[in-house]
């Protein structure tokens, strides 16, 4: 985010018009905070969006904010998940026994987790959104959420 920032701001000064692009790496208060207003109109594909109605990202990020007082990006996210989803994997298994947690981590179907609605595929790779957020007028705006 910190180099993402520079070269928008410095695009931005030649005269460089269209919208940029990014990725997750952009994910951070300060990406704003650097770039500025040069950072309006710029796209980035991410986690999750705060503002994103569903009730479980909304209790998420109201408890990290009373919690942390912050607003919570997507590694926060991505941890919260993660967690949740080793804790319901050590209820199903009924133990924390190495293969028997393994495979009931590699049994998650449709967690309807912060960053979206998680399964985990014969490869044990996970599946599941992705949203695009826009930058107008120094905020985060949720442009759309892509599920597979």
């Amino acid at each position: 985010y910190n180099e993402a920032a520079l070269i928008v701001k410095q695009g931005r000064e030649l005269n460089i018009t269209a919208p940029f692009m990014g990725g997750d790496g952009w994910d951070s208060a300060k990406l704003l905070e650097i770039g500025g207003a040069a950072m309006d109109g710029a796209f980035y594909c991410n986690h999750y969006s705060t503002e994103d109605t569903r009730e479980v990202v909304q209790n998420f990020v109201k408890k990290f904010r009373e919690k942390y007082n912050e607003v919570p990006d997507a590694i926060a996210a991505l941890s919260y998940d993660a967690t949740r989803i080793l804790i319901e994997a050590i209820r199903r298994a009924g133990t924390t026994d190495g293969p028997k947690l393994r495979d009931a981590i590699a049994a998650t179907k449709d967690y309807d987790g912060v960053t979206g609605t998680i399964t985990l595929n014969a490869e044990r790779n996970a599946t599941k959104s992705a949203v695009i957020l826009t930058i107008k007028d120094g905020k985060l705006v949720l442009k759309e959420t892509i599920r597979p």
